[in-house]
């Protein structure tokens, strides 16, 4: 009975922390996305300045 706890709860951490890494990982990509997109913004604009 108590074996079969603790296999629950050790699943349950399994699923738990697979799911904070999908969260932390979809973070991640979003975060790298905006980044590279104010970069491309600064860049054109620094491109575009009338020297």
């Amino acid at each position: 009975m108590e074996e079969k706890k603790l296999g629950l709860e050790r699943g349950e951490m399994k699923d738990r922390i697979g799911g904070c890494v999908t969260v932390l990982g979809r973070c991640f990509v979003f975060v790298e996305l905006c980044g590279l997109l104010i970069w491309e913004d600064k860049a054109q604009g620094i491109m575009s300045w009338p020297w």
